[in-house]
């Protein structure tokens, strides 16, 4: 009953969250080319993600009939999410709640996984915890009410963890298939996935290092299952992509990335020879690569800007994002575990740790510094060590009496003090000053991901008639809501009413919507942008934003001339005395 009622607390705040938030960024498209995919068995749409999270989140507007009228390529991704908002714009929510509802439910397996993962480590108080933990994570329950890769790649790589165990505690053809199956589930979710697949082979080794019973396995039988299992993780892949370009000769491709370049440079003689994986899973990962993690991003971290990968980034993101009562028991969880030293918990807290640190070690190296979302998938490592440091404090002060309700009562009360279920994909711990304190440490989908542009549009009933400015970072046009608006002037405030995103109140590069259409002269949509230059629009940061509409990630300033004149004569005493 307990597990029961946790999991509807959890989907209850997840639903919360996904009626709350509008369209978010990157949701605006992935929903969308889910249903392109649907309707034309065609894989070519921003083949930088894999489909398995478009296509499930989709399935619900498919299955009720939902159809779009243009289904061509396009390299504006934008576009694709215009064509499904144009297609039926007073539903356009309501479906995208019934996609964020299939992230919400795989979100919730991966917690319950670990849970299980939990129990077979230390018991079902540790179970209870690490489940606790994971419903009421902020970064979990923002992510998983999103249709987007990161929390369902988290939870199909928990799954596949816990296959792993039970593929190194019993090896053979079932189990070893078992594996393979969770873990291409995993690889469709997301590329991050696949440094999973080697780091599992070293992570099984250190699971059959501390098992005690005999299976019988010798090396032939060995190899002979592993060949199995990877053989199901490659037919999962091709059964994902309904095997298009599957077996294509390697002379067919052309990689750009050194991770795939070397294929380019084999000798004839074995050119000819197949690659079994999907033509477009490979060049999407080659694409993704070449797009995102070598390109130069823009990174913010403690109020200054980069173009430069920091080493720190993601240690900060934790620091600033994690709760508080998460982070202090997972260094007890830590200690708990090792100390006294046990052989087989070591073994057992590196393998399931080993392709985590990995992760953080890799992204941390990477100029795609642009959320703790990139990390997600080395996150429930964290919240097992925090479940486990809980459940030690349970063992110390025994089973009975009111101590041990004190214990559980206290670590409740702390993770439900922390203010994160209002908002959460915008929350901050206390440490970085709370869900208003996180930009001067921490932007773009840490904190403002387009999730409020409702807000704007339920301001402008309240006040028809008025006009105002709009600086929006999101892919969905304002204008689709009916909202007439103007960007504000450039590097200098003029009177009037604005709503800024976050994101750019505190500077950061990116591009808007254009605000007077989005189609050209022959009403075909392209999705018209404009670029917006760092700090440009940075001078709102002079201003204190209506505390009674701004959101974490969305601003409303009211302008007059003499805050203008304020904002002048500070800029320029402050070039005279430069």
């Amino acid at each position: 009953m307990l597990w029961v009622a946790m999991s509807i607390l959890f989907v209850c705040l997840s639903l919360a969250s996904a009626v709350r938030n509008w369209v978010t960024h990157d949701e605006y498209w992935h929903h969308s080319i889910g249903l392109h995919i649907l309707q034309t068995g065609d894989f070519a749409y921003d083949r930088a993600n894999p489909p398995l999270v478009r296509v499930l989140s989709a399935l619900p507007m498919y299955l009720t009939g939902v159809r779009l009228e243009e289904t061509s390529v396009t390299p504006d991704v934008a576009v694709y999410g215009d064509r499904l908002f144009l297609n039926a714009p007073e539903n356009y929510h309501t479906r995208l709640i019934s996609g964020r509802v299939v992230v919400i439910l795989m979100t919730l397996v991966g917690g319950l996984t670990l849970a299980w993962i939990a129990d077979r480590l230390a018991g079902v108080w540790a179970a209870v915890f690490a489940f606790a933990f994971w419903i009421l994570d902020p970064n979990l329950l923002g992510n998983g009410s999103l249709v987007t890769h990161d929390a369902p790649v988290t939870s199909m790589l928990v799954v596949s963890m816990a296959a792993l165990r039970w593929f190194a505690e019993k090896p053979s053809f079932r189990t070893g298939s078992l594996w393979g199956f969770s873990f291409g589930l995993a690889m469709l979710c997301k590329y991050t996935a696949i440094l999973w697949g080697p780091m599992a082979i070293v992570s099984w080794g250190l699971l059959r290092l501390r098992t005690t019973t005999s299976s019988g396995l010798n090396w032939k039988k060995g190899i002979a299952i592993w060949g199995l299992a990877l053989a199901v993780v490659v037919l999962t892949i091709d059964l994902g992509y309904l095997f298009r370009g599957a077996f294509a000769p390697v002379s067919s491709y052309t990689f750009a990335t050194s991770e795939l370049r070397w294929l380019n440079a084999l000798p004839d003689v074995v050119r000819f020879l197949p690659l079994p994986f999907p033509r477009d899973f490979l060049e999407g990962y080659d694409e993704l690569r070449a797009r995102d993690f070598l390109a130069q991003h823009a990174i913010y971290l403690d109020g200054s800007w980069s173009l430069q990968p920091r080493s720190d980034y993601y240690v900060k993101c934790l620091l600033y994002k994690m709760p508080l009562t998460t982070q202090l028991l997972c260094v007890v969880g830590l200690v708990s575990f090792l100390l006294p030293f046990k052989r087989d918990r070591l073994l057992s807290l590196m393998a399931f740790s080993l392709a985590s640190v990995a992760l953080f070690v890799i992204v941390s190296k990477s100029s795609n510094q642009l959320g703790l979302r990139y990390f997600l998938p080395g996150y429930p490592v964290l919240l097992l060590l925090a479940g486990l440091g809980a459940a030690w404090l349970i063992e110390r002060v025994g089973s009975q009496g009111m101590a041990h309700y004190g214990v559980v009562a206290v670590i409740a009360g702390l993770m439900l003090m922390t203010p994160m279920l209002e908002r959460p994909l915008s929350y901050f711990n206390l440490l970085a000053g709370g869900p208003y304190g996180g930009r001067f440490h921490l932007l773009d989908s840490n904190l403002d991901w387009g999730q409020d542009l409702n807000v704007v549009a339920d301001w402008k009933k309240e006040h028809p008639g008025e006009t105002f400015g709009i600086l929006f970072y999101g892919s969905f046009p304002p204008s689709f809501l009916g909202i007439d608006y103007r960007v504000p002037p450039s590097m200098f405030p003029e009177p009037g009413t604005y709503w800024v995103s976050t994101n750019f109140v505190m500077g950061r590069p990116h591009t808007l919507r254009d605000p007077n259409g989005i189609s050209d002269v022959s009403g075909k949509l392209v999705g018209k942008t404009r670029a917006v230059n760092i700090n440009e629009f940075g001078y709102f940061q002079f201003f204190e934003p209506d505390p009674n509409w701004s959101t974490p990630s969305m601003n409303l300033y009211i302008l007059t001339k003499e805050d203008c004149d304020a904002y002048r004569q500070a800029w320029q005493s402050a070039q005279q005395g430069r």
